[in-house]
């Protein structure tokens, strides 16, 4: 955690000078006003809808990076083994921490040009995304589409970890565009409990889903089993089913050696909730974004509190 905070600093990029000599690819305004200061920016609006886009953002990029090798593993390695080893999935990480670290530098680059909210709505590109994971592992359990599945997961988990590593280098100069850069120091470490929360919320999210969804399949898969077959191999009636469950005594790959011939196996479906619920935490992102105005004049500092105060010495004495 303390590394993602440093690298996200290492990343940031401020505002850059109104006279920079090069041509913005938007000619949508920015989003700068006057300097706020860091108690008052609590008591606007554009605060909390900023928390919330980086908090919907935040939580989908830690619900990825904890899941996607599971997803890799469980999915693909059954299904291409010859292509998924364990080299592969080690140059998988690899990818996935290149993508974060490329994505801190690329993206704060880019919304020099684009704007840094027009940049936070860029990031909203991970919604189709992570909507078609579940389609890209019902083809390799379907056993279609050859190569091309793998390749589309690895580029599009990939581009998913970028834009988490870019949304914590474009948020100091975001915040600096809406409450200017005199207490932006002090906005942006009220904001990274965002990114706090999301590292709390989203891997219980991640377990929850998880949980349920292998649970369900695991009801599923009982119910078409012969009950006599069932008996033989768990040593119980399939309505004892929920305490083999809380003893761990059952798992999926043992109820597929029960269930009639030709029975889907579920496990590259698991992760699809998951997924389903991490693209409406972006959609959420996204909206909270464009809900951003500039901040009020009536949270602007006085002119007069911008200047630093000196209190006069005292006349020296011999």
């Amino acid at each position: 955690a303390p590394a993602d905070v440093q690298a996200g600093a290492g990343g940031a990029r401020l505002a850059a000078p109104a006279a920079t000599g090069l041509r913005r690819l938007t000619h949508l305004p920015i989003l700068r006003g006057g300097d706020v200061h860091h108690d008052r920016a609590l008591r606007t609006p554009q605060f909390y809808l900023l928390w919330t886009a980086v908090f919907g953002n935040a939580v989908a990029g830690v619900t990825l990076i904890s899941s996607a090798k599971t997803i890799l593993s469980d999915t693909f390695q059954a299904a291409m083994p010859a292509i998924v080893t364990g080299t592969f999935m080690g140059s998988y990480v690899m990818a996935l921490s290149a993508g974060n670290m490329l994505g801190r530098l690329g993206w704060a680059a880019a919304s020099d040009y684009t704007g840094r909210k027009n940049a936070y709505f860029l990031f909203g590109l991970s919604i189709p995304v992570a909507l078609a994971i579940p389609e890209l592992t019902a083809m390799v359990s379907a056993g279609e589409g050859g190569a091309l599945p793998l390749a589309c997961f690895f580029a599009g988990t990939t581009a998913i970890v970028s834009v988490y590593g870019g949304l914590f280098s474009v948020l100091p100069a975001y915040l600096a565009d809406l409450y200017g850069q005199k207490h932006v120091g002090a906005i942006h470490g009220r904001m990274l409990t965002a990114w706090a929360a999301a590292s709390v919320v989203g891997p219980r999210i991640l377990a929850y889903l998880r949980e349920s969804a292998y649970t369900s399949a695991l009801h599923d898969l009982a119910a078409r089993c012969d009950p006599g077959r069932f008996r033989d191999a768990f040593g119980v009636d399939v309505s004892e089913l929920d305490l083999l469950i809380a003893k761990k005594s059952v798992s999926i790959s043992l109820l597929m050696d029960v269930v009639p011939a030709g029975t889907p196996d579920p496990s590259p479906h698991l992760y699809d909730t998951t997924l389903y619920s991490m693209s409406a935490l972006l959609s959420l992102a996204v909206v909270c974004n464009a809900l951003i105005r500039p901040v009020h004049t009536k949270h602007h500092l006085h002119p007069a509190s911008t200047t630093i105060s000196t209190v006069p010495r005292k006349p020296h004495k011999n």
